[in-house]
């Protein structure tokens, strides 16, 4: 999403402690595959809940989402290709390397 809307090329940490408010927020399941997690929801009769946000539905991410799934088709490793890229070659990641 920020490659598209501010040509940052940055990825979702797994662990990302906001210092303003003395916050850390972790995402454990960030290396699962979206596919994966549903599979297990539904063998484990784990109920999916809806984002109550009136927003979510008419949400870029969910645009950006259907163009990767789209390219998907051509190139099946887009999704690992892309977090790969963005872990390596990430904004923050290449500041660090001056």
């Amino acid at each position: 999403l920020n490659l598209f809307h501010i040509g940052d090329f940055e990825a979702m940490l797994p662990k990302i402690k906001f210092q303003k408010f003395e916050k850390t927020i972790i995402r454990p399941l960030i290396y699962v595959s979206e596919k994966d997690i549903i599979t297990f929801a539904k063998q484990n009769e784990i109920l999916k809940t809806f984002c109550k946000c009136p927003n979510a539905q008419k949400s870029k991410r969910k645009d950006v989402k259907k163009i990767i799934l789209d390219i998907e088709r051509d190139f099946p490793n887009i999704k690992s290709n892309l977090s790969k890229a963005s872990f390596l070659y990430g904004s923050k990641k290449a500041l660090r390397c001056k």
